[in-house]
């Protein structure tokens, strides 16, 4: 069972979504009952609510230009009298577009950053509780090897089996907020909590899991070629390493540099966030995706920044273009 300092992570890794009210109806109540006996995360979630009444009073809002709501209706007004009474039920009509008009070009967009704000730190909080867990899993495994890729099937997750129980018990963590059927997929999670092939599946379409190291484009796809030829435990085979903890120590480039271990496990992405480009209504509108690095941390890499490439996305989703 999960030791309770390490509990304690994954609560408050998901205490800006309690805060935010994202989470499931079954990791709300979760939350809510740890919060009853650990006065530690109480407090660190109302830094939480501080931050992010933080971020909401400093969010840039538009401004009309002043007096243009009393000029639009002035001329509106100064038209329908020169028309006669009966032009009046037009200027009614015409000064309710103006009001809806600026409503759609002000505060929607508003609304909007701050939605796609919240799905994307909802995301990377998630993205953190599976750090902690390939952390815990590669700490207590042999050589301390990360979980291996799933062999049997294409999708790239792990291998749910050899996490689950110990480190692992929430399904909905296989689902990323930024797929556009999040919801639906909650409610499904009901019925396929104990079904692994369904979970398996249903990661695959929200995250990519590497499972190797892979530093840059060209690592990808000697990884990707090996998987696809069953090369990927030959000896012979030396393009890319298992992640196990240690294994930055063979990338380094200068040995002489304190810093570097540290500096290469935080450029090693694990997990990186599909479901946006998978199921993307154009590349142009894609902005970017989080991505899970060795060291634990989570980042919003920008598209065309490695890994969040189109090479590399339509490899790990499946895409051929």
């Amino acid at each position: 069972m999960m030791e309770p300092t390490a509990h304690c992570e994954t609560i408050r890794g998901q205490l800006q979504a309690y805060a935010l009210e994202t989470l499931s109806e079954k990791a709300t109540r979760a939350v809510a009952q740890h919060l009853e006996g650990c006065p530690a995360c109480r407090s660190a979630l109302e830094v939480q609510r501080d931050h992010l009444r933080g971020l909401s009073e400093s969010l840039p809002v538009a401004s009309p230009r002043p007096g243009l709501a009393e000029r639009t209706f002035a001329h509106v007004t100064t038209e329908a009298t020169a028309r006669g009474q009966q032009c009046r039920p037009l200027a009614m009509v015409g000064g309710a577009f103006v009001v809806a008009c600026l409503i759609a070009v002000v505060v929607l967009p508003l609304l909007n950053r701050s939605r796609e704000a919240a799905r994307r730190n909802t995301s990377q909080n998630q993205m953190k509780q599976w750090g902690i867990v390939f952390k815990m899993y590669a700490n207590e495994s042999e050589g301390e090897r990360y979980p291996s890729l799933d062999r049997e099937r294409e999708g790239w997750v792990p291998d749910l089996a050899s996490l689950e129980k110990e480190y692992w018990s929430d399904p909905h963590m296989v689902l990323s907020p930024s797929h556009p059927d999040s919801h639906q997929l909650t409610n499904e999670l009901a019925s396929q909590a104990g079904d692994r092939e369904a979970l398996a599946s249903l990661m695959a379409e929200n995250y990519a899991y590497l499972g190797y190291t892979v530093s840059d484009v060209a690592d990808f796809e000697a990884l990707q070629a090996a998987r696809e030829g069953g090369r990927l435990e030959a000896k012979e085979y030396q393009g890319v390493l298992p992640l196990r903890e240690g294994i930055e120590r063979f990338l380094l480039t200068d040995i002489n540099n304190p810093a570097g271990t540290a500096k290469a496990q935080s450029t090693i992405p694990v997990l990186i966030e599909i479901a946006g480009w998978k199921h993307k209504k154009s590349a142009e509108e894609f902005e970017g995706a989080n991505v899970l690095y060795m060291d634990g941390h989570v980042e919003f890499v920008p598209f065309g920044t490695f890994p969040i490439v189109r090479s590399v996305l339509d490899g790990l989703s499946g895409l051929t273009g």
